[in-house]
């Protein structure tokens, strides 16, 4: 299997170099890059948001996951825009995440 450039695919696809030929070109050498950049996001979001909330008060797990699933949500949305990015599959994972995030917080005991 032959690699495929940067430079290469900048020409195949009629691109420009722009930013979005950078992001797109990872996308298009391997399937798995745009889940493994959200799940990517999804931890430091989860993460960041839980030891911040701890860190001023009582952290809470499950509205850390609801933040999390919402912004990894978001980001997902925003990368489907991007032509060749992502497909609606990813994105439809990341919808169920978030809502499987706010059914667990609305799942608590402490109503918040």
């Amino acid at each position: 299997m032959i690699i495929q450039t940067f430079q290469t695919f900048n020409e195949y696809t009629g691109g420009n170099g722009s930013l979005s030929d950078f992001f797109t070109y990872p996308a298009s050498v391997w399937a798995g890059w745009v889940p493994l950049l959200l799940f990517a996001l999804y931890m430091i979001v989860l993460f960041a948001s839980y030891h911040s909330s701890k860190r001023f008060g009582e952290g809470s797990f499950a509205i850390s996951t609801a933040v999390a699933g919402f912004v990894t949500m978001v980001a997902s949305f925003i990368m489907l825009l991007i032509p060749n990015m992502t497909n609606v599959y990813t994105v439809v994972v990341c919808v169920v995440v978030a809502l499987g995030g706010v059914m667990f917080l609305l799942s608590q005991k402490n109503k918040y």
